[in-house]
């Protein structure tokens, strides 16, 4: 496929100055909630028991304090266009020290909630709206995590 223009040609002006990486990720369309877990904490699901199928719902609960990557961070925001009790994620974001969860039920409302045609799905655009209107709100370091329903 050949595009006329870079479609990612904001992200990587923003990317420039800050510090940025890549990910390998084993899943694709479904189980983000152990990807994110993977990703925030740096613990692998390989080093668990096969009955430890989602830890957000069976480990983290347990848990009084759980080691992050974004522990050194001192704006952390978490970003998920869709209900926050899917895996418990409003309960385990907030024990990670997210200072701010946008979502579709809590108090911290997302701006941008165009639907996916007639779904009740938020669009990809805005998810990344929302992703980069947190990312305009300080120009000092920040942790954002965004998690999404990606749909085309």
């Amino acid at each position: 496929m050949k595009l006329s223009q870079n479609p990612l040609s904001y992200l990587d002006q923003i990317k420039q100055g800050n510090t940025s990486g890549l990910m390998d990720s084993y899943g694709y369309g479904g189980g983000t909630a152990n990807i994110e877990f993977e990703a925030l904490t740096s613990l692998s699901m390989n080093n668990f028991a096969p009955s430890m199928s989602i830890p957000y719902l069976y480990l983290v609960p347990k848990l009084k304090k759980i080691p992050t990557v974004m522990d050194d961070f001192t704006t952390k925001n978490a970003i998920y266009p869709f209900t926050p009790t899917i895996y418990s994620r409003n309960r385990v974001f907030k024990k990670f020290g997210f200072q701010h969860f946008y979502n579709l039920d809590s108090k911290d409302k997302l701006a941008y909630t165009n639907k996916i045609q007639n779904s009740n799905y938020i669009s990809d655009d805005s998810a990344f709206k929302e992703t980069l209107k947190q990312v305009d709100r300080t120009k000092k370091g920040q942790f954002i995590q965004l998690t999404g329903k990606f749909y085309n």
